[in-house]
């Protein structure tokens, strides 16, 4: 998914991990992932997700490294130089 975006774009996707957020001091923005572990945990990695629903922080959302689902259809977006991957319109199951 992350070196063959093109293959997923638009397509609706299901995956499990463990919660995962950022604050942006400059923009003001909260970003929120699921962080995927590979089968022996050595290595990991983030999927970016924005919810479908005016959920709100910290409130709605589970506490950080709680485990979670979430289901989103992929696409990537492009801020300043850099290309990155999110689920649009995800919802946490």
């Amino acid at each position: 998914m992350m070196y063959n975006p093109e293959k997923y774009m638009g397509k609706k996707v299901k995956i499990n991990g463990l919660f995962a957020t950022y604050h942006d001091e400059e923009t003001g923005k909260d970003y929120f992932a699921c962080i995927i572990t590979d089968a022996t945990a050595c290595c990991s990695q983030g999927i970016e997700f924005e919810p479908e629903d005016d959920y709100k922080y910290p409130e709605d959302y589970p506490q950080l490294g709680e485990e979670i689902t979430i289901v989103g259809v992929y696409d990537t977006y492009t801020e300043g130089e850099d290309k990155y991957c999110t689920l649009r319109n995800a919802e946490m199951i």
